[in-house]
């Protein structure tokens, strides 16, 4: 029993959410690009150097800084398949979640406390509650950036260099060990790996520099302050300069050095920035419609704040204890830690209270707040390098909820009283009463409890349906997500296929280039800032909504197969989609629930267009239909699911991978209950009826009525679509059809959903 009392349990629960938001299937398309770059380093033997994967750019120079990351990627995909990255991926957030963790604990040792050992060794932090709900907040910003991407290793690699120059800068004035003093030595050794692993690794050397110029501000104060000789901080100085020195560190010598500030111009281009989802700039109703990540990310921003403002609150008053903030009474200077002089020491020279956070550690989380602001992606910083800083706003927030409640209290029992006696409780009690045992034991039950229901959403999967997300608690790379039916059928025909460049949006050029790359060199991918210039992006993006610039650029580069993916076709950026399928020089020759092929109609395409080629939807409803079926008989397929695909199934739950997925939900206690076949037909019906076959397009809608589940999503959708196809067809029956549909989608409806409003007018609008 002693030894399980030492078990931090609610550390062990945060990495158990950790390791369940990272079960996942890789769903982002930017790994793809990434994947197949290894590959093809691993077989040249070399970093890539210039491009050979586009048609727009062959040929032309390509600095691919995460070349590291990238052989790594090719190397686990080759030995285990896709369960090999998503374990990368596992290991790389429970690291993060484990830094965070412990950088809230150091950072939140009070002034006057003294370790607990005379050795520095690496144990479990011993977290608050306040401390759990920080990393808890962290862990929620990060959940939307855990995707397998190079970005994991800088979100690892800023956590180590905190936490490495909070253990520097705590050093005790007693005689350290050899680990404490050559441990700032780490940072260049981890600049090396980080300069080749991501382009954000100018990160690395700017928050040591910060520390450094904190240091010697401090040291400046102090010899102005105090007469007598100062140690000055040259090891953080040096060590500063060789991590500066480690950046060179790379197979592109100065390219590879200098290319973040060149990649920092070409995202700030507004084409760029307003472009990409995720490099735009945050602004509030994008946030509040993002699942609640806004309330989480505004709630880390205030909590921060409360607690810097609380430490400084403190500082002016000279309290200690709760506000880590002391004063020091004698005047006695010494030097501790490797940083130099600290804001301790400073402190002590000039007689004041001083926080135990380093001045370089603020600067770092005011510059780590502005990069969250500037751009999407750039969110978890906040919750990372401030968690410290939230966890003390957690604590100040409940201190104050306590003594108000208390002081309430005591007013009410004074009042009852009636001037019989005078007692009550104070602000002062309420916090003795929060922070005793009997409490403090309450509270961390309470919040295991909360992270055990955490867990237990996630697995589940209703964490993910809660935010509106496709994804699965599954390993592998997700089929829900890509369009991997359509690159087999491009791979089975490809000798009928005469297109020397294929074109697709982003996540199907990614599929594309990573299955036939660079033999089949595609127009444009998904690496975007990486190597397209601005004129190329503009033009490019240009030919999703123009039609005349898509054929001109067609006829250049020589584009004869074009892949839409549905999971990306927005009712607002289908233009060229509707174009191509409305139009007899282009042919849709393959579709799924997922993706759409389409094909030039030239001569040189003829056989296969001929074959698989879908003509122009008729005007006569009752013939689509028969047109429809008699397509998907030519192509030997009973139905449009590519989910039905065993192929495609295997990615995602092969192997041990099952076992692993099955274990973790309770032996099937918390297995997921929702479908997401039938939200992909939606999307393959609303494609449908864009191109002009709206009555199969309603039949798709039909088959959505075998998972009840979905029916507040689908049903609502095809009523619509019924409703359309009743109103637009002139043959009566078929128009009782569609009636007749209505009716049993709305009753369906109303028996899911009984307080359905929408079920309830269309069924007494059917009545009348």
């Amino acid at each position: 029993m002693r030894i399980l009392a030492r078990i931090p349990w609610i550390l062990l629960l945060l990495l158990g959410i950790a390791v369940a938001l990272s079960i996942r299937p890789i769903a982002d398309t930017d790994i793809l690009w990434h994947l197949r770059t290894g590959q093809w380093m691993l077989a040249h033997g070399d970093v890539i150097r210039q491009d050979v994967f586009s048609a727009t750019r062959l040929g032309c120079e390509w600095v691919s800084v995460p070349w590291l990351y990238e052989l790594m990627l090719a190397k686990l995909h080759g030995a285990f398949g896709w369960g090999g990255p998503t374990v990368w991926q596992v290991l790389m957030v429970a690291g993060i979640t484990w830094q965070t963790a412990w950088l809230v604990w150091l950072l939140r040792r009070r002034a006057g406390d003294e370790p607990r050992s005379g050795r520095w060794d690496w144990h479990w932090p011993c977290l608050t509650v306040p401390a759990a709900v920080a990393v808890l907040l962290m862990l929620r910003l990060l959940q939307m950036r855990i995707n397998g991407r190079p970005e994991l290793f800088s979100y690892l690699f800023l956590g180590a260099y905190l936490i490495v120059l909070t253990v520097a800068e705590q050093r005790r004035e007693a005689k350290p060990g050899a680990a404490r003093r050559y441990i700032l030595w780490l940072l260049p050794l981890l600049q090396v790996v980080w300069t080749n692993t991501h382009g954000a690794f100018l990160i690395g050397p700017a928050v040591v520099g910060a520390y450094a110029g904190a240091a010697w501000l401090a040291y400046l104060a102090a010899r102005w302050q105090v007469a007598g000789a100062v140690a000055a901080p040259w090891r953080l100085t040096a060590v500063t300069t060789v991590t500066i020195l480690a950046c060179l560190a790379t197979p592109y010598g100065l390219a590879g050095t200098f290319y973040p500030f060149h990649l920092f111009d070409v995202l700030t281009d507004p084409l760029y920035k307003y472009g990409v989802v995720e490099g735009q700039p945050v602004e509030l109703a994008t946030l509040l419609e993002s699942g609640g990540m806004g309330y989480t990310f505004f709630g880390c921003l205030v909590f921060a704040l409360l607690g810097a403002m609380g430490r400084l609150l403190e500082a002016v008053r000279g309290e200690g204890g709760a506000g880590a903030l002391v004063f020091k009474q004698d005047s006695g200077f010494r030097v501790q830690g490797d940083v130099g002089v600290t804001d301790r020491e400073l402190g002590a020279a000039i007689g004041c209270g001083v926080p135990v956070i380093h001045g370089g550690y603020l600067v770092v989380c005011l510059a780590m707040g502005w990069l969250s602001l500037a751009a999407v992606r750039n969110l978890p910083l906040v919750g990372l390098v401030a968690a410290p800083l939230v966890a003390d706003g957690l604590a100040y927030a409940a201190d104050g909820l306590a003594a108000m409640l208390a002081r309430v209290v005591g007013g009410v029992r004074r009042r009852l009283a009636r001037g019989r006696h005078r007692g009550g409780c104070s602000g002062a009690d309420g916090v003795d009463w929060l922070h005793s045992r009997p409490v403090h034991l309450a509270a961390q039950l309470l919040l295991a409890v909360v992270l055990l229901l955490i867990y237990r959403a996630i697995v589940s999967e209703r964490f993910y349906a809660s935010l509106g997300w496709r994804m699965r608690f599954a390993v592998g790379y997700s089929d829900h997500e890509h369009p991997l039916a359509a690159a087999d059928f491009v791979a089975q025909h490809r000798a009928a296929i005469a297109s020397r460049t294929l074109y697709g949006d982003t996540r199907s050029a990614n599929l594309f280039l990573a299955r036939f790359g660079p033999g089949w060199p595609v127009y444009f991918d998904g690496r975007h800032a990486e190597i397209y210039p601005p004129p190329i992006f503009r033009t490019a993006a240009k030919t999703r909504f123009d039609v005349a610039t898509f054929e001109r650029e067609a006829a250049k580069y020589g584009i004869g197969l074009v892949c839409f993916s549905l999971t990306d076709l927005k009712e607002d950026r289908s233009p060229l989609a509707v174009a191509l399928g409305q139009t007899n020089t282009w042919r849709l020759v393959y579709l799924d629930d997922c993706a759409a092929l389409f094909a030039a109609n030239s001569a040189s395409q003829a056989p296969l267009v001929s074959r698989y080629g879908l003509v122009e939807a008729p005007t006569n409803a009752l013939w689509q239909r028969r047109v429809f079926g008699e397509w998907l008989e030519r192509q030997g397929r009973p139905n449009l699911m590519a989910l039905d695909d065993p192929a495609n199934r295997e990615l995602e739950e092969g192997g041990g991978a099952r076992w692993v997925v099955h274990a973790m939900q309770a032996n099937g206690l918390w297995a997921p209950a929702r479908e997401l076949a039938a939200l992909r037909l939606c999307r393959l019906a609303k494609f449908l009826d864009h191109v002009g076959w709206s009555v199969v397009a309603d039949d798709v809608y039909q088959q959505t009525l075998r998972w009840p589940a979905a029916f507040h999503v689908t049903m609502p959708r095809a009523i619509r679509q019924a409703r359309k196809v009743s109103l637009t067809v002139a043959d009566p029956v078929l128009r009782e059809e569609m009636r007749r549909r209505m009716r049993q989608r709305a009753a369906a409806l109303q028996k899911v959903d009984p307080g359905s409003l929408y079920a309830a007018q269309t069924l007494e609008e059917l009545r009348q």
